[in-house]
Order: structure tokens, then C-alpha cells, then sequence
């Protein structure tokens, strides 16, 4: 960081072009593969998914060793494992490369709202939860069809966003889930593309950690419910609390005294916490912390100069 911290953080948190990366990674093909183009591929040769997932792990060491934004590559493994979903889980092996490329990564400096839509309404998520079974119960011939999963609704409160010591119940937790009943995933063996179903969806009326949504709603339930959770003062807790200790200070430093109430709108992007300093003494926060291993190991590589392989 010979040239300030305030120049780094500000080409950090805005980075440019990256074209000594871009070679690096211009071997990887799969990486710009459409899911559909993964399926296909998968149904031409059933070896061709241990390739797609190879390279992404590949372009993984490569883009913590060499990237210039390492600020946007400790953010897109945070919060990849904060909307965490399970590569090894059927449909997801097909769906994680795509999930990480079009959900997280465009997102990991940005709004969280737009983070949160965007892993909501991905096809891995809607697997990995199930959500995509997740249906109004619907009579047939005479035959009740369908029903309601929680997972999705039970994940976003709890982990996504509020934090299971938020103060909702059950029932903010059931209404949650209907909030997103019909949102699907259109054949998950060809297309595997977001798909919103209508008649599937539980359109009945609505309350949800104070948010009312009156009957008659679609797909528009979700996205509300969505901004509403993303705006959440305990969601700004959670997120700042979960994204470094030095968040943590940043959260006790934006407090206000009781004669003058917080205001907590829409907290910054995790990433200018990293950048915060203490409004006491001006020393920049700085952070340790025990490394995994995959940091841990491009961490060598740099120091070293170690040729990174195109196959890890």
C-alpha cells in the first residue's frame, strides 16, 4: 500500500480493469458458461461438471493470489458463505459456478438489498432450500396438492438477515415463506431458469416482523418483504456484526446518545467498515484473525512467487 491507505481503500471499493487477472483466467472456459450450457454440456458427457467445478475452484486460487481488488475477493468468499448453498447437493453442482458468478460476485460491493434479491430469486437457492417445492395447498379432483416449506423463510430471517435473537416467532417465520410460495425453478434439467408460477402462489394476506401485506399480492410479496428485512435495524446489526470486528466498531461508533435517537436507514456496504477509523485517536482499524485455508495458502503463494496452476 505504498501509495496511503486512502487511495487503496478508494481503488478497492471502486476497482478498475484487471487485465494481467483476466489472462490468468482466460484458460478457465467454463467460467462464463450459462447454466444452461452447463446442463447441456452435463447431458452430452457426465464428465463435464467435474471440469465446470475445477475451474471454478481453480479461478478461485487464482483470483485470491493475483487480483488486484482483494477487497472484492475477501467479500465474494464472505458472502458466498453467508448465502452459503451446497455444491455437492444435486441440481447445486450444475447451479454453484452460476450462483456465484451472477448472485454474489456483482454484488459483493454493492447494495445488500440488491445481493439479497439476487440470491433469493437464484435457481441455487431456490434448490438448495427447497423453496422452488414451496407452494399454496391447492384441492384437485378432491385431493389437497402441494404445501408450504419453511426453509427458505425460517434461512432469510434468521441467517440472511435479522438473526434468530431479533424478537419474530413462528409465525413471522410461517408468513415469511408464503411470501415466496411459487417462485420456481423452470425445468432444472435444461433450463434451470427463475420461474414465478402464479397459480402457485399463496396469495392471502400477510404480517411478517411488521411488514402487512394485504391479500391479493404475487410475486411483488417477496420483493417487499425483501426491502423491508434489507432496512431492518437488527439486519444492519447482524450484517455489521458478522462482517469483521472491525464492523463491530463501526456499529458503537454510529450509536447516537439517547437525547438523540439513531438513525439507522440503509447501512453502508460492509466494505468501507474495513476502511473505518477510530474517531478518537485516528489509528486505522486493523484486523487479525486466524486465515482459512484457501487464503492461507494464495497468502504463500504471493510471498513466494509461485506459478499458480491453471488446475488446482
Amino acid at each position: 500500500m505504498s501509495q496511503g491507505l486512502e487511495r487503496y481503500a478508494s481503488e478497492q471499493l471502486e476497482p478498475g480493469p484487471d487485465p494481467e487477472l483476466d489472462a490468468r483466467l482466460a484458460p478457465l472456459t467454463t467460467l462464463g458458461w450459462s447454466l444452461q450450457q452447463v446442463l447441456a454440456a452435463d447431458d452430452a458427457d457426465r464428465r463435464s461438471t467435474a471440469r465446470v467445478l475445477g475451474e471454478l475452484a481453480s479461478a478461485k486460487m487464482v483470483r485470491i493470489a493475483h487480483a488486484r481488488n482483494q477487497l472484492g475477493e475477501v467479500l465474494t468468499d464472505f458472502w458466498f458463505n453467508h448465502f452459503n448453498v451446497n455444491v455437492r447437493d444435486g441440481f447445486l453442482r450444475f447451479s454453484t459456478p452460476s450462483y456465484e458468478r451472477d448472485a454474489i460476485r456483482p454484488h459483493a460491493l454493492g447494495r445488500f438489498r440488491d445481493l439479497l434479491g439476487a440470491t433469493a430469486q437464484h435457481p441455487a437457492m431456490l434448490y438448495y432450500l427447497d423453496n422452488y417445492l414451496s407452494t399454496a395447498e391447492v384441492t384437485v379432483g378432491g385431493r389437497r396438492r402441494g404445501g408450504l416449506n419453511e426453509n427458505y423463510g425460517r434461512e432469510l430471517l434468521e441467517l440472511h438477515t435479522l438473526g434468530n435473537d431479533a424478537g419474530y416467532n413462528q409465525q413471522d417465520v410461517v408468513d415469511a415463506a408464503r411470501c415466496f410460495t411459487g417462485w420456481g425453478i423452470e425445468n432444472p434439467r435444461r433450463s434451470g431458469a427463475f420461474v414465478f408460477r402464479a397459480p402457485l402462489h399463496d396469495s392471502g394476506a400477510k404480517n411478517v416482523y411488521g411488514l402487512s401485506l394485504p391479500a391479493g399480492g404475487g410475486k411483488d410479496d417477496g420483493d417487499r418483504l425483501l426491502d423491508h428485512l434489507a432496512s431492518r435495524p437488527a439486519t444492519a446489526r447482524r450484517v455489521a456484526w458478522r462482517t469483521d470486528p472491525a464492523s463491530r466498531t463501526w456499529l458503537s461508533l454510529t450509536r447516537m446518545p439517547a437525547s438523540r435517537p439513531p438513525r439507522w436507514g440503509t447501512p453502508p456496504p460492509a466494505s468501507t467498515a474495513c476502511f473505518s477509523r477510530n474517531r478518537r485517536s485516528g489509528v486505522v482499524l486493523r484486523v487479525s484473525r486466524m486465515r482459512a485455508p484457501v487464503p492461507a495458502t494464495a497468502s504463500t503463494n504471493r510471498r513466494v512467487s509461485v506459478a499458480t496452476p491453471e488446475r488446482c
